[in-house]
């Protein structure tokens, strides 16, 4: 019986020693005061109500249509529209008729607007279709017709060949680029939307896989594949949202792999760079704390399960919720809610054994999200794992109690 408890006391000092002492610290974060409101819900139906407006770069492969089914699949209320005809510029919707008549229809909760690469990357030189007075002019009428909401411009990108097509222009793709990404940010700073960084997504990702041909653009290297308009989803999804796309298992006919490649791409470059893009989830609301490093343990066995704690706290009490990035490429789902200071716990388990980084983040029922946690290095698990210690120390007990009642 005494080998029992003696068994039970030593196991409980072990898993004790896993575990960190939280201490609440809210010094390291700042509030974040904007125009902008919290997300509007539909308090009936819990529904958001989205209007694209843009031409065929949105008429691709219907990209209203799959962005839909990418949140619908993920398990939010959504109502989306769209107003939009093959080759009319944003110049032409602000003077469109059709599109004010469509802009009124609703109180939008967010109005999503497209680009043209060519005359975001060159305005002083096409000015046929201008695109700084559209989008004045634009979102004068949106928030006429509903101040609250929420004006998201998408990046467009630049043709495949960049325009070298063009007599007396030798500007390749990359160089376009990076025009449209420099006029994009000053126009948001200026004028003041938000930005879901299509273009950079699709920039980001043709460099990492080396410029295959007609990759994410059609084989007029202009408008969008199949790649392409699900990849541009994803970045709208985690710009309106802020959360990763990642696990959603709608992937619109892709290779389960390529989706997931596009989710994990898509939902960093928006999420780690949220003041970049005018991302502003707060209004007299305060984020939550930056959550404790996560606890557990700090070596891994492959395909095996383990448990790893956190917690924060709300300085507005709100409940809060949790994601955790594994990384490894994958995230928890957002877990909660949990109440201010509450201990969070989530598992995971890796088939490949190397070093990762786990860290977390918190964000309120509100939306407001703090930033990343320090992160906790995990490895491959040690030979003399606690398994062996446990019973080594059994082992020493049982020694020294023959030696007391020798």
């Amino acid at each position: 019986m005494k080998k029992i408890i003696i068994f039970f006391i030593i196991f409980a000092f072990i898993q004790a020693a896993y575990a960190v002492p939280i201490e609440y610290d809210c010094n390291n974060y700042s509030l974040r005061n904007s125009f902008s409101s919290r997300v509007r819900i539909n308090q009936d139906t819990g529904t958001l109500k989205i209007l694209f407006i843009g031409s065929s770069y949105f008429n691709f492969n219907d990209l209203p249509g799959v962005f839909e089914e990418l949140v619908q699949t993920s398990g939010k209320n959504i109502f989306v529209d769209h107003y939009g005809k093959n080759g009319l510029f944003l110049s032409d919707h602000a003077n469109n008729l059709g599109t004010g008549a469509k802009i009124n229809e609703q109180e939008w909760d967010f109005v999503i607007l497209q680009g043209v690469g060519r005359n975001m990357a060159y305005p002083e030189y096409f000015t046929d279709h201008p695109v700084y007075p559209a989008l004045v002019t634009l979102k004068e009428k949106i928030q006429k017709n509903c101040e609250q909401t929420k004006i998201i411009y998408c990046m467009p990108w630049a043709f495949e060949d960049g325009m070298t097509w063009y007599p007396g222009w030798y500007d390749t793709y990359e160089d376009m680029q990076l025009k449209i990404y420099d006029t994009t940010l000053n126009y948001s700073k200026e004028i003041d939307f938000t930005i879901a960084p299509v273009g950079w997504a699709w920039y980001l990702v043709l460099k990492e896989q080396g410029y295959p041909l007609h990759y994410l653009h059609t084989s007029d290297w202009n408008h969008p594949s199949l790649r392409g308009s699900y990849l541009m989803a994803c970045v709208i999804y985690s710009t309106i949202y802020i959360e990763p796309s990642i696990n959603i298992s709608y992937n619109a006919s892709l290779n389960e792999d390529e989706s997931k490649y596009f989710q994990k791409v898509s939902s960093d470059i928006v999420l780690n760079n949220l003041s970049l893009w005018n991302i502003e989830e707060y209004n007299e609301n305060s984020p939550p704390c930056n959550p404790e490093k996560p606890s557990g343990p700090t070596s891994i066995r492959r395909n095996v399960a383990y448990i790893f704690n956190s917690s924060t706290i709300d300085v507005d009490s709100d409940d809060v919720f949790y994601l955790f990035d594994w990384g490894d490429g994958n995230y928890s789902s957002w877990i909660g809610p949990y109440g201010s200071g509450e201990v969070v716990n989530a598992n995971h388990s890796w088939a490949e054994i190397r070093e990762y980084s786990i860290r977390v983040k918190a964000k309120d029922v509100y939306g407001a999200q703090s930033e990343w946690s320090e992160a906790l290095q995990i490895s491959k698990q040690k030979e003399i794992n606690s398994y062996n210690f446990i019973k080594h120390v059994l082992e020493m007990i049982r020694s020294n109690l023959n030696v007391l009642s020798s």
